[in-house]
């Protein structure tokens, strides 16, 4: 099954919502076209604003695939802020 890729530019909803979330956490937004099957890219096909963000895995779907805690913690930070900040 073929994902339809996607890229983020200004002005995007996803942008609007998790730069600032980014940037106030201490982390610049590093954005790059995204490929594949992740859930972002269903929800961008099917016209729904979605961002992937970074997880701390390395060598996805293989037999080395590794999380590296720290980065996991860091993301779940982002993302609750994120839902704090979009809910107001």
């Amino acid at each position: 099954m073929a994902y339809p890729g996607y890229r983020l530019e200004p002005g995007d909803p996803a942008v609007e919502l998790l730069y600032p979330v980014l940037r106030s956490l201490g982390f610049e937004p590093n954005p790059h076209p995204v490929g594949g099957g992740t859930d972002g890219n269903v929800f961008r096909g099917r016209g729904i604003s979605a961002v992937v963000i970074g997880r701390g895995g390395y060598n996805q779907h293989t037999k080395d695939e590794y999380l590296v805690i720290p980065e996991m913690l860091d993301c779940a930070r982002v993302v609750e802020a994120a839902a704090r900040s979009g809910a107001g």
